[in-house]
């Protein structure tokens, strides 16, 4: 898939950054209103800014590539680093190391579910745990959301296009000839900061495909814990998770 292997970059990125129980109602009070910050002239010093400021307050965040490409809006608590991605036909619960999902449709159709189909297909919830090699997937991996925002920190030839719009250059990991020297398929990385120099929109691609992720509603009250016992099932091989088409 064309999107699958613009995300390659996925990797890149996390080596240049080192229903029940979520409620819009819940969790910790918003962050008290800060003036604006001075964008920095060097676009070099408003990537730094941005990325310090990455995981430091809770936020909605959405992930969209065009098309029928995988696309799913979502919720992060800072404090707890728990979230919940919403697509289509599903939902992603993360709480501590634990994950929690819903399917209905074709999805829930073509899923793995040998133990807790019954109860996803009645509404409820599958339990399991984080898939092997979690650390170097960019949804399941720790430091998710943020990491949709890793490419300009691997951006070279930033140039300001606006007033707090930038843009830059990456390479994908080589492919064949070109694997491991640094010498793959060319991006465009384009980035847009709020007020306070804070990522709100980061789109990475070339003309036939683009992933952007957006960043909004910082403080938000995100409430994220288990769903109640009575509505989960156990499903102890992750392996369904394949089926969910995220990037």
């Amino acid at each position: 898939m064309r999107v699958r292997r613009l995300m390659a970059t996925g990797a890149v990125v996390l080596i240049a950054m080192g229903g029940a129980g979520c409620s819009a109602g819940g969790g910790s009070a918003p962050a008290a209103t800060r003036l604006p910050a001075p964008i920095p002239s060097d676009p070099s010093a408003v990537v730094a800014a941005a990325n310090a400021q990455l995981g430091t307050e809770s936020a909605r965040f959405a992930l969209h590539t065009g098309g029928d490409g995988p696309a799913f809006t979502g919720v992060v608590n800072a404090q707890t680093k728990a979230w919940e991605i919403t697509g289509g036909e599903w939902v992603i619960r993360r709480v501590g190391t634990d994950l929690y999902v819903r399917a209905s449709g074709k999805t829930l159709e073509g899923m793995f579910l040998l133990q807790a189909h019954q109860r996803v297909a009645a509404g409820g919830w599958a339990h399991t745990r984080l898939p092997l090699g979690a650390q170097y997937s960019l949804v399941y991996n720790d430091r998710f959301p943020w990491t949709g925002a890793g490419n300009p920190a691997v951006a070279t030839d930033l140039t300001r296009v606006g007033d707090r719009s930038f843009s830059g250059r990456a390479s994908l990991p080589g492919t064949g000839a070109g694997a491991g020297t640094g010498t793959g398929r060319p991006v465009t990385v384009d980035f847009d900061v709020d007020e306070r120099g804070r990522f709100v929109k980061v789109s990475s691609g070339d003309e036939t495909a683009r992933v952007v992720f957006t960043f909004s509603d910082f403080g938000t009250a995100a409430d994220i814990t288990a769903p109640p016992p009575q509505d989960v099932a156990e499903e102890d091989n992750p392996a369904f998770l394949a089926l969910i088409p995220l990037i």
